[in-house]
């Protein structure tokens, strides 16, 4: 089998006639099974971390006098730095090595919480969200290892196992940090920061790095060799990132983020506004989105993948989120909520294992994680102007819109529903213009 034709069938670059990426792997002493393990563990814990203080932050806010619009700022603020360094410390990755840039991420991780936890006025709570955002790119490279020791076939299976993870902590970081939350605000920051340091703890000592130095010198001489085919007449560079389906699958990213984030900025808001619900309350209802994420992307996705291939689920999962969201104003009980979360948990679990994954095809192996610190960047860019957008239709209450009156609920459900119809005709034309990009698991290599 040809070197191309072995890349291409998701075996690996670099892996012999024959071979397989475990193979190719274990020159490196890579074990990916244990290698996934960890990254699942480290995932977890950040994320735990993270969404501890989720559902503190409106009331400890407001503590310090802050308004709705000041409360979607502070959510901005931490996603404005990371746009910015997202692709810087993916870049470093591909050239230091994902285990040290990890390292140092999740350093950057726990002396924000560390700052949190001393915060006593808002300038210390924002200067803990910028802290966090310059070194928030633990995810990035993650995803970068996971396509490090992945093939193309599997790889989409296994995004959703991370999702899974990251699932995980969202179940049990927003109850437990409700329950904390109701003894001191800084209870669950000070847990939060106990939780970085396991995590860093975790990737220093089992975690094994997966560019070390003969990898990244193969990688160099592909590159130095697509360098010199780029240069001849009508030649192309296959290291370029500047590519029509990475930009396809950035807008994507972009415009899911900046849907679902325009829910979930302002969701603690509304439910304690709209239906004047506890801490606990909206820790018990992230904790269903996360138990239905888990689920169907840890334990449904490769089975639904197998039987209708990822271009159909891409699609489907797109019209669901957009449909479900029409009806979200409507909701008039809290309880209800519960209902309507399933479907838009549904498509997330399709969506976010499918995109991320096609992106790391269409990504250079010596570029995975400037690749995936763009993606970043589009959910930074998109992290900024959605909480912005959905916290000043509730600053405002209402809109007069052609003589109606439409109230900021209304306005919310409804914009996100028009951005991902946007979504949706972004991902049919990639479908339509890549279709080899969404059937690895579904058609077997070529012999």
């Amino acid at each position: 089998m040809p070197a191309n034709e072995s890349r291409e069938n998701g075996a690996g670059p670099g892996v012999p006639t024959g071979g397989s990426m475990a193979d190719y792997l274990s020159q490196f002493n890579i074990d990916p099974r244990k290698a996934l393990f960890t990254l699942m563990l480290c995932t977890f814990i950040d994320q735990l971390g993270y969404t501890l203080i989720l559902p503190l932050l409106p009331g400890v806010a407001k503590g310090f006098g802050v308004a709705d619009l000041e409360i979607g700022g502070i959510i901005a603020a931490n996603a404005a730095t990371a746009l910015v360094c997202g692709p810087v410390l993916g870049k470093l990755s591909d050239r230091f090595g994902r285990k040290r840039l990890l390292i140092i991420s999740m350093l950057g991780t726990l002396a924000s919480f560390t700052l949190l936890s001393l915060s006593t006025n808002l300038a210390g709570i924002i200067a803990s969200r910028v802290l966090d955002g310059i070194f928030s790119g633990q995810i990035p490279i993650v995803r970068a290892y996971v396509a490090d020791i992945t093939g193309k076939r599997e790889r989409t299976d296994v995004m959703g196992k991370m999702m899974a993870s990251f699932s995980l902590g969202l179940i049990i970081g927003p109850s437990i940090g409700g329950l904390l939350g109701e003894l001191d605000w800084r209870y669950p920051v000070i847990f939060g920061m106990v939780l970085s340091a396991l995590g860093t703890a975790l990737v220093f000592k089992i975690l094994v790095e997966s560019m070390p130095p003969q990898r990244v010198a193969e990688i160099k001489a592909r590159k130095a060799a697509s360098a010199a085919l780029a240069s001849q007449p009508n030649g192309f560079d296959a290291e370029s990132l500047l590519t029509r389906p990475i930009a396809i699958r950035l807008v994507q990213i972009f415009l899911q983020v900046l849907a679902f984030n325009a829910f979930i900025s302002t969701l603690p808001l509304v439910l304690e506004e709209r239906f004047l619900v506890s801490p606990s309350q909206i820790g018990l209802l992230f904790s269903v989105f996360g138990i239905e994420l888990i689920v169907f992307s840890g334990l449904a996705l490769k089975r639904v993948l197998k039987r209708f291939g990822e271009a159909k689920l891409l699609v489907a999962s797109i019209a669901l989120l957009a449909s479900s969201f029409v009806v979200y104003p409507f909701i008039d009980n809290f309880w209800l909520l519960f209902a309507f979360i399933t479907p838009p948990t549904v498509a997330m679990a399709l969506f976010r294992p499918i995109v991320q994954s096609t992106l790391t095809k269409a990504a250079p192996e010596s570029r995975q994680g400037e690749a995936n610190g763009w993606g970043t960047t589009m959910q930074g860019i998109a992290q900024v102007v959605a909480p912005l957008v959905s916290t000043s239709y509730l600053q405002a209450g209402s809109l007069l819109l052609f003589g109606i009156t439409v109230s900021a609920y209304y306005l919310i459900g409804w914009t996100i529903s028009a951005v991902f119809v946007a979504l949706l005709i972004v991902a049919i034309i990639d479908v339509r213009l890549y279709p080899r990009d969404f059937e690895e698991l579904v058609r077997p290599p070529v012999a």
